[in-house]
């Protein structure tokens, strides 16, 4: 018997192509991919929100900066109190302590180490940058002050006996600015700075 003539429809079916398996590979590889860029999109924001609520670190300074601005803060906590030169000057319990304050003042700004990245990272936190607001507004209130006195000039220096002017509170003001910023950098300096300013006060009942 010889072979079936092929009819009209299964003449069709076998000159159908076979679709390409790979027409929808492109379309699933492009959905992965959104995913993942979403998810990593996703996971760098959610360590920003992190970084703004944490503190970055809580290790000890390691670097020689980091311990050169340890022991600045230090020596202006405990060595401002503590300055007194009787017999060397008139007013021998304020200009030592303008004289540490100043001084502890200019080397923050000559070494700044990794406090002004202290800075940076505590006015992310909401707290932390009501405080600097409030120490900006202070000193803008101060110079502001000083400059519509009737006595500019000894609103800036103050008495010659206290010196308590604008420059002094300014000073006292970006001291504390960078003590915050730094204790927020690293946490275990704090102790050391509690420490020192509990030895100065105890130094200084013993005279006061």
């Amino acid at each position: 018997m010889g072979k079936p003539l092929p009819t009209t429809s299964s003449r069709r079916r076998s000159n159908r192509k076979p679709k390409p398996q790979h027409d929808r590979a492109p379309a699933v590889v492009s959905v992965g991919r959104g995913t993942a860029e979403q998810a990593v999109s996703e996971t760098r924001e959610s360590g920003a929100k992190r970084y703004q609520t944490q503190p970055p670190t809580l290790a000890q300074p390691q670097s020689p900066a980091d311990r050169w601005t340890a022991a600045i803060l230090i020596f202006a906590i405990a060595g401002t109190p503590l300055a007194i030169l009787p017999a060397r000057f008139e007013m021998y319990d304020t200009t030592p302590k303008l004289a540490v304050a100043y001084l502890s003042a200019a080397l923050l700004l000559w070494f700044p180490g990794r406090w002004w990245c202290g800075v940076a990272g505590l006015r992310r936190n909401r707290y932390g940058y009501a405080f600097y607001a409030l120490l900006t507004l202070g000193m803008a209130s101060l110079v502001i002050s000083a400059t519509m006195s009737s006595d500019a000039s000894l609103s800036f220096t103050g008495t010659i006996w206290r010196r308590l002017g604008v420059g002094s509170q300014v000073i006292v003001f970006f001291i504390a600015g960078v003590i915050a910023g730094y204790v927020f950098l690293y946490r275990q300096v704090a102790e050391a700075l509690m420490l020192g300013m509990e030895a100065a006060a105890g130094i200084a009942s013993l005279y006061a």
